[in-house]
């Protein structure tokens, strides 16, 4: 009878806790769906549109993958959470939920580190011979490492701690950190700061010095561009003047065959003489007078 009001103790903080945390877990869920949406659309389109895999693209679409997993992975264990808050009663599960969690977390910050050196060596250093196999090997074993130092001593460190609720009278078991070997701990967790803050202020440093790069190469680029437009602007104006000094020779030789046709056909001798006058100018002889004109 004991046990049996022990259990349904524990049952009903658990669901007072589960209760509490209802719109908790219709906003997990709510992020599982936007996350597998949207990442399944970026990855749809990098490997069926744009062919990321043989491209400078390529790690997108795997960080997409796993930023997907990443919230399958800890929204679900959360969501377990909030119904189980007093009765996790398997330590290996509680092992694998840390495990896990933070194997996909770290993964996805690879990619991202990945991502920020490859846009730095293709902006910054776009002429470079390209990497050799050892120096490919030796990037893969240290992200190898760096995953495994920040997930593997999850399934040490987590473990399902069993305690009594006084109040209640009930024995409650709850899955948390920092149970077993607490000095390794801590020691563990100041190199794993000092670790992810290298490189955060190198992916920093690779970003801001890709900024710099591109944006003198976009003053240069608009520079380019308005001498282009000056030349075009200067190469029309030519054009315009040139068109009317055409013209203008072509209304001054009329002006005069005109002239010459009055003195031609009217004396003030009453005789008739023939004056003679100059042959038209065609308009070909024309523009190039107004080309010779306009050029000298």
């Amino acid at each position: 009878m004991e046990a049996y009001n022990n259990v349904s103790s524990i049952l009903e903080k658990n669901f007072d806790i589960s209760e509490l945390l209802i719109p908790n877990t219709i906003i997990i869920s709510i992020g599982i769906f936007l996350s597998i949406s949207g990442n399944s659309i970026v990855m749809f389109i990098h490997w069926r549109k744009l062919n990321s895999l043989k491209n400078f693209r390529m790690f997108i679409p795997f960080l997409a993958l796993s930023d997907c997993l990443a919230a399958i992975i800890c929204s679900s264990f959360s969501v377990y959470q909030n119904f189980h808050w007093y009765t996790w009663t398997t330590r290996h599960l509680c092992k694998l939920a840390w495990f896990s969690m933070s194997l996909v977390q770290t993964n996805s910050a690879i990619l991202l580190f990945a991502i920020a050196v490859q846009r730095y060596l293709r902006i910054c250093q776009p002429l470079r011979w390209p990497m050799k196999l050892r120096k490919k090997i030796g990037l893969l074993l240290f992200a190898i490492t760096f995953l495994g130092f920040e997930s593997v001593p999850f399934i040490v460190f987590a473990d399902v701690v069993t305690h009594d609720d006084v109040v209640k009278n009930a024995t409650i078991s709850e899955c948390r950190m920092l149970v077993n070997e607490k000095l390794i701990h801590t020691v563990y967790r100041y190199a794993d700061d000092i670790f992810i803050l290298i490189i955060v202020v190198i992916v920093t440093i690779l970003y801001i010095k890709s900024g710099l790069v591109l944006s003198v190469l976009s003053k240069k680029a608009t520079q380019s561009n308005i001498r282009h437009n000056d030349k075009n602007k200067l190469g029309l104006l030519n054009k315009i003047q040139v068109i009317q000094g055409q013209e203008y020779i072509e209304n001054s030789v009329d002006g005069v065959s005109r002239s010459l046709d009055v003195l031609d056909s009217s004396n003030t001798d009453g005789t008739i003489e023939r004056v003679s006058k100059p042959k038209r100018m065609t308009r070909s002889k024309c523009k190039n007078i107004g080309i010779l004109t306009l050029c000298s």
